[in-house]
């Protein structure tokens, strides 16, 4: 899977529900408060809910690409390359307990008002340095990231997109992801050895684990499921005739 759509908090705790068999929002609250998931900005640049122990080389491949494709609106908001970087300093020293917007708005001395605290927080969090906590009632917090970000991941995306969601085309990957097409491309060339062309595109055989990767929905009967508010089905492909259309 990868990662689900986190920016409604609530449609993401039923993208969970959908996923799996007796977990509760309160589990899914549970699980953010330990830390054993997280949300970020990652796919497409947007808020998603990942596994804490695949936040680094989410980031990895996402960080730098988005945060590069934001800069010109942090610019227009006043948001230089060297504020951003005196921001992200003051932040690290004070971010000891999940604090939120405002109270980290009214910590750094950048002046952000407006748009400039979202799109200063985004920065800092697809450079690896936060990420979003618990919430605090209706509020999201943020909590500092502790370790680096490890590079040369784009493979390990292109076999966790194909476990989940195989066959799939590298446009699939792209439009998914919001990575460029040639940056999808070589991500389904790293993974060769595991990728057999289907119909509808390539799917992973077994390679080293003993099973299908892509095998989800082959055959198998399963109930179906609504999907909540930016599902992954509205982005497999920009081939209409491909989507799961909303009603």
């Amino acid at each position: 899977m990868v990662a689900l759509q986190g920016q409604d908090v609530r449609a993401t705790r039923l993208a969970v529900r959908a996923r799996t068999d007796g977990l509760t929002a309160d589990d899914v609250d549970a699980a953010v408060a330990r830390g054993d998931v997280v949300r970020t900005w990652a796919m497409r640049g947007t808020l998603h809910l990942l596994a804490a122990g695949d936040l680094r080389w989410v980031l990895c491949v996402f960080g730098a690409y988005f945060r590069d494709r934001q800069r010109p609106r942090r610019m227009r908001l006043g948001l230089t390359d060297d504020a951003c970087a005196r921001g992200v300093e003051q932040l690290t020293s004070f971010l000891r307990a999940p604090m939120t917007r405002a109270e980290i708005v009214e910590r750094v001395d950048l002046g952000l008002a407006g748009q400039a605290a979202p799109y200063f927080l985004a920065f800092a969090a697809l450079e690896g340095v936060i990420c979003r906590g618990p919430e605090r009632g209706s509020e999201p917090t943020y909590v500092l990231v502790d370790d680096g970000v490890r590079g040369g991941q784009d493979s390990l995306l292109a076999e966790r997109y194909l476990r989940g969601y195989g066959p799939a085309t590298p446009a699939d990957l792209a439009v998914w992801s919001g990575l460029p097409l040639t940056t999808a491309r070589k991500a389904f060339d790293d993974v060769r050895d595991l990728v057999e062309p289907v119909d509808g595109g390539f799917d992973c055989g077994t390679g080293t684990t003993g099973r299908p990767i892509g095998s989800a929905c082959s055959g198998t009967s399963t109930p179906s499921c609504l999907v909540t508010e930016s599902e992954r089905f509205h982005f497999r492909t920009r081939k209409p005739s491909r989507r799961v259309v909303g009603s």
